[in-house]
């Protein structure tokens, strides 16, 4: 049998085996010499057929009594069907590096710090590497290589005076600033992506800081959007606690988006018993079922949305005849040409709600919601001073500023606001930043006043 000498191991030379090809020790020795003789059949194809049949041939010949000697060729055998493997692995990865075929500074650049993401793997030696490194590049670089080759084979060495070469100081400043100082994050750019990208930069340029201080230059260039995320998060010192910070982004906005999908479930005009619990009583506002306002025509100015007791018109719309030709044209009702086009248009496009007569729509800071109303006659958007400052007690991210306007009331008297704030607003999937005056005195927690309009 061509497998008996697993079946013939004991259970000491079975499990340290086993933990050299990666299989589970768990269970009795029939069990684990299964499991080693179905991972034998899987490496058995990358290795040398001489070798294999060593093993049958030597179990006939010599029996037991050879176990301990089997068992290192065993050993040696495993090694070097993982270091075949691991070389078949670099094989792959350094043919997908493009052909280097000029000497352009920055396609050189762009080569080594590809070169150097399947160099830090590990995988293989230094000489392997640059033996399939070569085969990679043409002209004086390929001159380079082949030379430590044949003396050294160090990849240091070799990034060294390829980058004297090819990268003189001038133009290596200049590429530190535009992928490592200067390399700010994308709006839809992976966060790994661009952190691994800039250390992989540093590292080729020789970028002679501490690590902390690289990281603290990455964490300063990631993209606003993001930042906020970082809020309640301590400040990264290393390469590996960056990289850990970004599986707690990640996971954060896994929640964030798993909460909002299961809030879109909640029916419109119902508050459900969790939402209720996150935002503070005075901001939950429900509204009993109606129907679609759509649906609904006043019979006095024939206009939709409300009915005739509500209707601001005082006049019916007149319908005239003009000439002899019987053709009709209909007067439009004053208010609906005085009504600004900027106050209709943001009644399209916003999911505004409409409480009687005064339209308003839902602010969401995070987990805070905060209704609105909008209004056209409002110069400026304006927070209420206890909606602003239990926005501060809560923790969440705002920014405040200075600022010297004046207003006048709808009572008549003028005001100077001295205070603004910077919040990070959300209306359904768009979220963007915008400043508020802080009022002191609002019957309304927010207005948005013409400038959002």
């Amino acid at each position: 049998m061509p497998l008996a000498w697993i079946h013939n191991l004991p259970r000491d030379e079975a499990e340290k085996f086993a933990s050299e090809l990666g299989v589970s020790v768990q269970g009795t020795l029939d069990e684990l010499q299964k499991r080693l003789k179905e991972k034998w059949r899987a490496l058995k194809v990358c290795l040398p057929p001489q070798i294999t049949d060593k093993f049958a041939a030597s179990t006939d010949v010599a029996g037991p009594s050879a176990i301990k000697i089997q068992a290192g060729d065993v050993r040696a055998q495993s090694c070097y069907a993982q270091s075949k493997l691991r070389g078949n692995v670099v094989s792959e990865l350094v043919t997908s590096i493009s052909i280097l075929t000029d000497t352009e500074p920055e396609r050189v650049f762009r080569f080594l710090v590809r070169a150097k993401q399947v160099y830090d793997l590990k995988l293989v030696t230094d000489g392997e590497f640059l033996a399939l490194l070569v085969a990679r590049t043409a002209g004086k670089l390929m001159n380079i290589i082949s030379g430590h080759l044949r003396l050294s084979s160090d990849w240091a060495l070799v990034c060294s005076d390829i980058l004297s070469q090819f990268l003189p100081p001038r133009v290596r400043e200049s590429f530190l600033f535009k992928y490592v100082l200067d390399r700010f994050q994308g709006h839809r750019e992976d966060l790994a992506q661009f952190i691994t990208s800039v250390v992989n930069a540093a590292g080729i340029l020789e970028y002679h800081v501490s690590e902390s201080a690289l990281v603290r230059r990455i964490v300063q260039n990631i993209h606003p959007s993001v930042r906020p995320w970082l809020t309640f998060e301590s400040e990264p010192r290393s390469v590996e606690e960056l990289y850990a910070l970004t599986s707690h982004i990640a996971e954060a906005r896994a929640v964030d988006q798993r909460r909002e999908s299961l809030e879109c479930c909640v029916p419109g005009g119902k508050v459900s018993r969790d939402e209720r619990d996150r935002c503070p009583i005075s901001m939950v506002m429900t509204e009993s079922p109606r129907p679609r306002s759509r649906e609904i025509r006043c019979y006095k100015c024939t206009r939709v949305g409300h009915i005739a007791k509500n209707c601001l018109s005082s006049n019916v719309p007149v319908v005239r005849r003009q000439g002899n030709g019987g053709r009709r044209s209909e007067v439009k009702d004053p208010l609906e040409l005085r009504a600004p086009e900027s106050e209709r248009s943001a009644q399209r496009i916003l999911p505004v709600k409409d409480g009687g007569h005064i339209p308003w729509v839902m602010l969401t800071i995070k987990n805070y919601c905060m209704p609105a109303i909008l209004d056209s006659g409002s110069s400026f958007s304006f927070v209420r001073q206890d909606v602003f400052q239990q926005i501060q007690s809560l923790g969440l991210p705002c920014v405040i500023k200075e600022a010297n306007h004046k207003i006048n009331t709808a009572s008549g008297h003028s005001r100077v606001i001295k205070e603004a704030v910077s919040l990070q607003l959300k209306i359904h999937s768009f979220s963007w930043k915008y400043d508020f005056l802080v009022f002191d005195n609002s019957p309304m927690p927010c207005i948005l006043g013409l400038d959002f309009l």
